[in-house]
């Protein structure tokens, strides 16, 4: 018995039908056939091919066993549409762009489905250790308490981006199969990764692999959607970054946004001019350790395995920034234009240093123009 993990397609369908093209290829080498699929969220957003992605986890979990659960993604898409009755008002020119436009190509049908997607999800299968998926760490109390209560001894995450596995306290092993399609771990042009679960003797052993996709169809697919580029803060850009370096370039330019932002307000505070050059290394400065994230408002989030924000550079919640010492908060409409615009020439020229094909991220720049 096989279990192949699936977390944060983030509407990238090139990478996804890569990836299971690549898990079926294991299947057939290794001459399994008892297997099936675990999602683990956060399917829509960012690309805009969500409703490609959706298509495909409904045509699996026709012919496969399947298991899906949502992502923070799907919860506040679903959330904002029916609380609005559809009319959503989210700015085509704010970090809500993106989703917008997701929005507006994914059917009703699809959005219907994502809402009977669980939050969470037992598994419990014949002769094998019981496994419960949800999508974000940490768990809380009453998570806590149902994983105790039911024996369980494994716990399948995704939200970070980064591969995973650790072992928790009551022995509790935590596996994170990383990011399908927006994958943050510095693994090159188009690459994603995923995890496959094999049962033997009676526990879960776990293979991390990576695969590569067709950067180039992604790109022909991403650019069809312009406003990605000519609004929405330019995150068609950043999505460019993101395939061709590995590391989440979107996370990155809300993150510098808000130092941006930060630094202004301190520079007002202390009546001396504004700083909005660029770090020198934002990899380790803005390092996601497991622990980061952003929502489908486009803010910081921190998200510790361990629940422990003393080694985090700058300290997150769902909705909020705040700065270093916690004194004031930022969301994301409270930062200028003038500082996203910086924000994202810091961002893609810290790209383009590192990228050998420095003129894929100009192109895109000027593409629509």
């Amino acid at each position: 018995m096989k279990l192949i993990l699936i977390g944060d397609v983030h509407g990238n369908s090139v990478a996804l039908n890569s990836c299971i093209a690549d898990a079926l290829e294991q299947m057939i080498e290794s001459n399994e056939k008892d297997f099936g699929f675990v999602f683990l969220g956060d399917y829509v957003t960012d690309f805009p091919m969500s409703q490609e992605v959706v298509n495909t986890m409904r045509k699996l979990s026709e012919r496969n066993l399947f298991y899906a659960i949502t992502g923070n993604r799907e919860q506040g898409m679903v959330r904002s549409y029916y609380n609005s009755n559809g009319n959503v008002d989210w700015d085509i020119n704010s970090t809500m762009g993106d989703p917008l436009v997701c929005m507006k190509n994914l059917s009703y049908d699809n959005l219907k489905y994502l809402a009977t997607l669980p939050d969470t999800l037992d598994i419990d299968l014949p002769n094998a250790p019981k496994l419960y998926l949800c999508h974000r760490m940490p768990l809380s109390k009453e998570q806590l308490a149902h994983i105790k209560e039911n024996n369980i001894k494994y716990v399948l995450v995704a939200d970070t981006h980064q591969t995973n596995e650790q072992i928790l306290d009551d022995n509790i092993t935590l596996i994170n199969p990383g990011s399908v399609g927006l994958s943050d771990e510095d693994l090159g042009n188009g690459t994603g990764t995923y995890t496959i679960l094999t049962l033997n003797n009676n526990k879960w052993d776990s293979e991390n692999r990576t695969f590569n996709y067709d950067t180039e169809l992604a790109r022909h697919k991403l650019r069809k959607y312009k406003e990605l580029y000519t609004s929405c803060k330019n995150w068609g850009v950043l999505l460019e970054c993101s395939m061709d370096y590995g590391f989440n370039a979107c996370l990155l330019y809300v993150l510098e946004a808000f130092r941006l932002q930060t630094e202004k307000i301190n520079a007002k505070k202390e009546n001396r001019n504004v700083n909005y050059e660029p770090l020198d290394n934002y990899i380790e400065i803005f390092s996601m350790d497991n622990s980061t994230n952003c929502d489908i408002y486009g803010n910081a989030i921190k998200r510790s395995y361990l629940d422990n924000e003393e080694d985090c550079c700058v300290i997150k919640s769902d909705d909020e920034f705040f700065d270093k010492n916690g004194l004031f908060s930022l969301r994301s409409s409270d930062v200028d234009e003038e500082v996203w615009n910086y924000a994202l020439r810091n961002v893609t020229e810290y790209y383009t240093s590192y990228l050998k094909n420095n003129e894929i991220i100009v192109n895109a720049k000027t593409h629509f123009k």
